[in-house]
């Protein structure tokens, strides 16, 4: 029988998230990492007015596509998928001025909140940092990556951005 891409993109989030200690370990992260950018002083205004509820909703989606990356580093589409939703989703945050330094910050509360989960698995936050320095270039260049933007409108599925409430 022949697995549907579906269905190995569901094999490698579990088997990262089972890294991690399984699905409720990995909404504590999401939790945590929720709590850490509402916090940061230096984030607080890009995240702060978000609803809880959905910026939890779009950074566990986040960390499912950077989970997926890390779980099979050679995989081309999914590489492709990260640097499509980064785009898409943080088209806005970046034309707020989100660049390389806040997302350095969001990679240093992605490591803390993993931390928080109690997860030792230095292979697994060794190969999440490296997911997320592969799209680091797209806040460095402000989101003008001519490679993504490409790719974005080419996507069939319609853009999903991340909103704020108070837009």
């Amino acid at each position: 029988m022949i697995a549907t891409t579906q269905q190995q993109n569901n094999t490698a989030k579990s088997s990262v998230i089972q890294r991690i200690g399984g699905e409720r370990d990995f909404e504590f992260v999401v939790l945590s990492l929720v709590d850490r950018l509402r916090d940061d002083k230096q984030l607080r205004r890009f995240f702060s007015t978000f609803e809880p509820n959905d910026l939890a909703a779009h950074q566990e989606e986040f960390l499912r596509v950077v989970f997926a990356q890390a779980n099979d580093m050679d995989d081309a589409r999914t590489k492709n998928d990260l640097q499509v939703f980064i785009h898409l989703r943080y088209f806005l945050l970046i034309k707020q001025g989100f660049d390389e330094t806040h997302f350095d910050l969001t990679i240093s509360h992605i490591i803390a909140a993993l931390e928080d989960a109690w997860v030792d698995d230095q292979d697994l936050i060794d190969d999440t940092v490296t997911v997320l320095n592969s799209v680091r270039p797209i806040f460095e260049q402000k989101g003008q990556t001519q490679s993504v933007q490409m790719r974005a409108r080419t996507t069939r599925a319609g853009p999903k951005v991340l909103v704020s409430s108070s837009a």
